[in-house]
């Protein structure tokens, strides 16, 4: 079935990292297309902003790029994630030393295991 080549750059530029990377098997023509330095800038022009999981200082932020306007390197800090120590009374967060992201899950590792 034939797929006029714009649809198919409109239809990739919206996918993800991985779904583009199991595109590629797809035809000769679509790995093409992927690797092509033209589609990868288009693709990144339709992004107008990203979101960034980010450690600072023990403390784990949900941050938004605009990926158009950044000035002075400032982001927005969208969220900011606290984890409670869950065996004390307190309400003292624990220090986060290192996070890791697979399918949507947020995994962090504390200082004190």
């Amino acid at each position: 079935m034939y797929i006029p080549e714009e649809l198919v750059v409109k239809i990739l530029a919206k996918a993800s990292a991985a779904s583009l990377a199991r595109s590629q098997c797809v035809s000769k023509g679509w790995n093409a297309l992927i690797k092509d330095e033209n589609f990868a800038k288009k693709r990144f022009s339709q992004r107008s902003h990203a979101t960034v999981i980010m450690l600072i200082e023990n403390r784990v932020y949900l941050v938004s790029v605009n990926l158009h306007e950044i000035h002075n390197n400032m982001v927005e800090v969208t969220n900011q994630f606290s984890l409670k120590e869950p065996l004390s009374k307190s309400s003292e967060e624990v220090d986060i030393c290192d996070i890791f992201h697979c399918d949507g899950l947020l995994l962090c590792t504390t200082k004190d295991d």
